[in-house]
Parts: C-alpha cells; structure tokens; sequence
C-alpha cells in the first residue's frame, strides 16, 4: 500500500484508492447554526480526491466512513456540487457507512456510489470504518483523524498523517477541517509534511 501526502493510500495491485473521513456538509451545518465559515472546503477536496485519482489511474475508490458529518449538512447544493464532480470522475466509487453517514441512503444515487459492508475483505486486506482487529487480516480504516503536535522551542504545528500497526491503519482525515490529534498509539505514525509522507518521527506531545 501506498501512501499518499493527499491524504489517501493507493493499493496498485487493484488499483484502489482509499480515503477516510471527507465530512462532507460539515461547512454546511455549521453554517446552518449561524457560524460564518469560507466557501471552497469541499471544493479543494473533491478537486485533491479527483487529482489523486487521475494520478494513480484508480479503477475504484473505497471511502473508509463518514462520507458526511450531518443530516442538515446535506443541503441540495451540496447535491449538485458533488454529482457534477462525480460526472467527471469514473472510478467505481464504495462508501464504507460510518458513523456521521445517516443521510448516506440520500446520496449514494445522486452521487453514483455503492454502499461496502463494514468487514468487507479484498486479498490480504479488510475494509472498515472504526478500527477493528480481524485474525490475519490487515484492516484498513480511518474515524481517529490522526495528527500530531510537534514541536521545536516555542514554534508547534499540528500534522495530519498516518497511523499504521501491526494490523490495522488508520488513514488521515481526508478533509483539511478536521481537528485531529487523538492518541496515536498502537503504531508508528507517518505524518504528512508538504507534498511528502515522512518516515515515522517521535515527536514531543504538547
């Protein structure tokens, strides 16, 4: 598996892209309960996970969950914003449900997705939404939004990447207004450091 500074792992033995945790209507129902937020979030990424897909030549792409953060996110522009990218995009899409996907039912025919049973097992590999431990499998997975602080005298920033364990890894979340930071324990983490993936650091906390 390889993986990616945009925030996703290609498998190229199928041709796979997965990604995690795209939250989309998160914007949107944060709008909804009068906060001011910029437009373009799911714009800049739809347009990285178009990128990402015409980079690597992905036959299919596995969302790992949360496709959507709420019901009342799921407005009819966000609608026709994504059904017009999907147009243009012709990988085979599969959405693991996650947690925050209550409204997934609404979109996946409008949007041209099919739905992946949690568990659901390709080769070595199984796909999930919240980390699970299946006897030798690997499983790929997101939900955590791992990042971490490092830090450097009084100068810190936060990093998203990926964590990867014996058995199981957990990929960023794929949208940019996440907050992350959880515990990252459990494997070594990549952090994604530019347009790179850095080999595993052990940074201080704060």
């Amino acid at each position: 598996m390889v993986l990616m500074p945009e925030r996703c792992a290609f498998w190229p033995a199928r041709r796979m892209l997965l990604v995690a945790d795209l939250h989309l209507g998160k914007c949107e129902t944060f709008r909804s309960f009068g906060a001011a937020l910029p437009i373009g979030v799911n714009g800049e990424m739809l347009a990285r996970l178009a990128a990402a897909a015409k980079r690597t030549e992905a036959l299919s792409i596995v969302i790992l969950g949360d496709l959507l953060h709420a019901p009342v996110g799921v407005t009819e522009c966000l609608i026709d914003e994504v059904a017009s990218w999907r147009a243009a995009v012709g990988a085979e899409i599969l959405v693991v449900p996650g947690n925050h996907d209550r409204s997934l039912s609404r979109v996946l025919g409008p949007w041209k997705m099919e739905r992946m049973e949690p568990g659901t097992r390709d080769g070595p590999f199984a796909f999930h939404h919240h980390p699970h431990t299946i006897e030798q499998t690997f499983v790929w997975c997101g939900h955590e939004h791992p990042a971490k602080t490092f830090r450097r005298g009084s100068e810190s920033i936060k990093l998203p990447g990926f964590l990867i364990g014996t058995s199981v890894g957990i990929l960023p979340a794929f949208t940019s207004f996440a907050a992350g930071g959880g515990p990252c324990v459990g494997g070594r983490f990549f952090p994604i450091v530019g347009k790179e993936v850095s080999m595993p650091l052990e940074p201080r906390l704060v």
